[in-house]
């Protein structure tokens, strides 16, 4: 049963990130930064701390729940993997100062939006 909770949250998850990537096709195509990527893994780190005080603090998720919004859902649709791959391109392209922008903004908001989401569920 986990497995399949797994799959179709992953299915899921990979949707709404190209139906981000579709919406916000223009920004990207008018920038270096790569606005869409943080702002998606933004969303997947709040998401993430929401989900995670949800299970753990609320008790208010079953064990497959987690493992369709966790691993699921969440884990495809953040995008770390393209996160170190635009950093690569950055730095390769000499655009030492870009990537380190966006290498600490990602961090920080990150973190951030996945303490927010805990405060989030705590309140709730």
């Amino acid at each position: 049963m986990n497995w399949l909770m797994v799959a179709v949250g992953g299915v899921g998850g990979a949707l709404a990130r190209y139906g981000f990537m579709l919406l916000f096709a223009d920004m990207t195509r008018k920038t270096a930064f790569p606005w869409v990527i943080l702002g998606i893994n933004v969303l997947g780190s709040l998401l993430a701390g929401l989900v995670f005080a949800l299970a753990h603090e609320r008790q208010w998720l079953t064990l497959p729940q987690q493992h369709l919004l966790s691993i699921g859902f969440l884990g495809a649709f953040t995008t770390y993997s393209a996160f170190s791959v635009d950093c690569v391109r950055l730095l390769q392209a000499g655009q030492w100062m870009l990537a380190g922008s966006y290498v600490l903004s990602t961090t920080l908001l990150c973190f951030t939006a996945t303490a927010a989401g805990i405060l989030l569920a705590r309140l709730l």
